[in-house]
């Protein structure tokens, strides 16, 4: 899936969302007031390539949420953040590059943090 400029504002909960083995590529993409702007999962793919997120909980997470796949990737150039809570949330394994620069993982267990315990039902 590729996306082209395109403004995503007010989700309640995510902005853009990548998950089960998907691959996807965005270009000049602005998101704002989401709980988590942007989400990549489950042995998932996503290039972003001029990003703008504002009024996030969470900026930019990447993790495993289901058993049968495995970690996912987030490759972005030209990101801007203003008044995000929590800029990454990089499940160990996972991976997340800004820049061409490897940001560390910063979490063990994304999914409990983002969804509470293994029901997957959100405590958040």
């Amino acid at each position: 899936v590729t996306l082209n400029q395109i403004a995503i504002n007010g989700t309640g909960d995510k902005g853009l969302n990548v998950g089960e083995n998907s691959q996807m590529t965005a270009h000049q993409i602005r998101i704002a007031k989401s709980k988590i702007a942007v989400v990549s999962k489950d042995m998932s793919e996503l290039t972003i390539e001029g990003i703008e997120i504002k009024e996030a909980k969470i900026g930019l997470a990447a993790y495993r949420k289901k058993p049968e796949f495995g970690e996912a990737t987030i490759a972005a150039s030209h990101l801007q953040m203003n008044n995000v809570e929590t800029p990454y949330l990089i499940e160990e394994g996972s991976r997340l590059t800004v820049d061409g620069s490897n940001v560390e993982t910063n979490q063990q267990d994304v999914k409990r943090i983002l969804y509470g315990e293994e029901d997957g039902a959100s405590n958040r």
